[in-house]
């Protein structure tokens, strides 16, 4: 119905799940979409749930402080499939799988259950035909085993195309006609969190996503350099008790893709901020990236560079300041959070109010 509740976990344990199924179940509640991370494959949590659909969106690195390599990770993943949906009792039961993710194809050879494979790519049950891209949505043509639909979206990035993808082939299997997967699309405006768009009145383009990890990162700014900004402005940090691997390599995704890079502090929890942030400079190419003074700022045009500002609402402000029409700013990392985590402490923090707070003193 209309409750929300917070989330401290992606998937809650299985007592607390079971629970709030049982819940819904009372409220008459019809259908159940839940997140299934791999830890909670791996630990049990989703035991004896009944599996309708299952659906693959994509492998990139990350948890690997938990799996310790991709290849466990991947394995983790692969239980919804190989073990989990196989064991649903009643009904037919489908794998929905991106295609055009390289572990996507290994997913569609252990799966018992009915296959629909989804991506860019030809020659797959749920298709691409014709996409376009801008700074105002996206455009596709469909083929899918009920016929070509047009769907028009007003979120952006061809990793939005994918999920759009994995939601049309969702509604598929439980027989929703094309003309009103159509319509759903159109109505969702935004993600929150999620390449949101911050409006304001002074021509900026400002937005706020939820990456946080080096492949993330990377999809996004190279989704927003394809729209053309005169300069790609980025801000973000690493959270601190996580997988530390993804450090370096996100410092360098993010000074390689962006004009100007802005490295702060994300949540850094019981680690010290300026150790994460000096395990996110290490992965920057210092021969090709020059690190900037804030008052050399302005004063850097479209050359390459970045500066190091611990404080994340110092540096947002900072952000939003150097900002220009025809630029595009993007904040990552938290997204939809109100929180910062400091030492065990939850702090209210939101990088749309941060921004907010800028324009404002701007005003």
């Amino acid at each position: 119905g209309n409750i929300r509740r917070p989330a401290p976990n992606t998937t809650p344990n299985a007592l607390v799940l079971q629970s709030i199924i049982k819940e819904m179940v009372d409220a008459r509640v019809t259908h159940l979409i839940i997140e299934v991370s791999s830890h909670a494959l791996e630990q049990h949590r989703v035991e004896h749930l009944d599996f309708d659909v299952a659906v693959f969106t994509n492998l990139s690195a990350e948890h690997l402080d938990y799996h310790g390599s991709m290849e466990n990770y991947g394995r983790s993943k692969q239980l919804l499939f190989s073990h989990y949906l196989p064991r649903s009792s009643k009904g037919r039961k489908y794998a929905l799988i991106n295609y055009d993710d390289d572990f996507g194809k290994t997913l569609c050879t252990v799966s018992k259950a009915q296959l629909l494979r989804y991506g860019i790519r030809e020659g797959i049950e749920i298709s691409v035909k014709d996409m376009a891209l801008n700074h105002s949505g996206t455009f596709l043509r469909v083929q899918t085993p009920a016929g070509d639909v047009e769907l028009r979206s007003s979120l952006i990035g061809s990793f939005n195309c994918e999920n759009i993808l994995a939601a049309l082939s969702v509604a598929l299997t439980q027989n929703i006609p094309l003309p009103v997967i159509s319509q759903g699309i159109a109505r969702l405006t935004h993600i929150p969190g999620r390449l949101e768009q911050v409006p304001n009145s002074r021509g900026l383009t400002i937005l706020i996503d939820y990456a946080h990890t080096s492949d993330a990162l990377a999809q996004v700014l190279g989704t927003l350099r394809a729209l053309g900004p005169k300069r790609l402005i980025t801000v973000f940090g690493c959270g601190g008790d996580r997988d530390t691997t993804k450090r370096g390599p996100m410092g360098d995704e993010a000074t390689r893709r962006s004009d100007i890079t802005i490295i702060t502090s994300d949540n850094p929890r019981t680690e010290n901020p300026q150790d994460i942030i000096e395990q996110i400079e290490a992965g920057i190419d210092k021969k090709a990236i020059t690190k900037l003074t804030r008052q050399s700022l302005s004063e850097n045009g479209h050359h390459p560079g970045y500066v190091i500002i611990p404080d994340r609402r110092e540096a947002i402000g900072t952000a939003v300041g150097l900002s220009k029409p025809g630029d595009i700013l993007l904040i990552a990392g938290k997204g939809h959070e109100d929180y910062q985590i400091i030492g065990t402490r939850r702090h209210r923090f939101s990088d749309r109010e941060a921004v907010s707070s800028a324009l404002s003193r701007l005003s």
